[in-house]
């Protein structure tokens, strides 16, 4: 991510304008541009404070359990040992 773009997500966390992880479920198709561009830059953003916080190695056991047919609450629960609701706090929390 650029600058501007940390920036970007650091106003919209502030305001408390930041979408739930849940919103970002399913394909991107259907956005236009702008909203895809969005939606990808919230979902990088969520991965790499999953990255940072827990590391590599939890990603790759969540993208495990979302392949197997998990649903991404019990994916995060299994892999990182906290709840979605949790992780997406702390997400939020470290875009402020």
């Amino acid at each position: 991510m650029d600058p501007r773009q940390k920036e970007m997500l650091r106003q919209l966390a502030q305001a408390g304008k930041i979408p739930a992880l849940s919103e970002l479920e399913g394909s991107f198709l259907g956005l236009n541009g702008p909203q895809a561009s969005y939606a990808y830059l919230l979902s990088l953003s969520a991965v790499r404070h999953m990255v940072d916080r827990y590391g590599m190695y939890r990603l790759k056991m969540a993208l495990e359990e979302l392949a197997a047919g998990a649903d991404p609450s019990r994916a995060i629960n299994n892999a990182l040992l906290i709840s979605l609701q949790e992780f997406e706090l702390g997400w939020k929390r470290s875009l402020e």
